[in-house]
């Protein structure tokens, strides 16, 4: 989807509420947000007031989430290798069965 960030963005829908609602409470928790894409999901995790971290392996998917919530984290990686040390993470989204399909 790099090519066609802006397009997918707009049209890409959001998660039902009901796949965060599930998850909390998030607030003062660091959420890693894994292939966070444009920040769909990065966005409804910040309203729950986590602290978020997203990466995506997309400079243009990162860098369209970084418009919506300019101060986010993000780091450009493969989910397979996160180089984010384990102990500093409470919750990697998306959660097996929660959101994303």
């Amino acid at each position: 989807f790099e090519g066609v960030a802006r397009e997918y963005h707009a049209a890409r829908r959001s998660y039902p509420p009901g796949d965060f609602d599930a998850l909390e409470p998030l607030a003062d928790l660091t959420v890693l947000d894994v292939g966070a894409g444009t920040g769909i999901a990065t966005g409804e995790l910040l309203d729950r007031a986590a602290s978020v971290v997203a990466i995506d392996h997309g400079h243009e998917m990162l860098r369209r989430a970084a418009i919506r919530s300019p101060d986010l984290p993000a780091v450009v990686a493969d989910g397979h290798a996160l180089p984010i040390p384990t102990a500093s993470i409470d919750l990697v989204y998306p959660v097996r069965g929660v959101g994303r399909g």
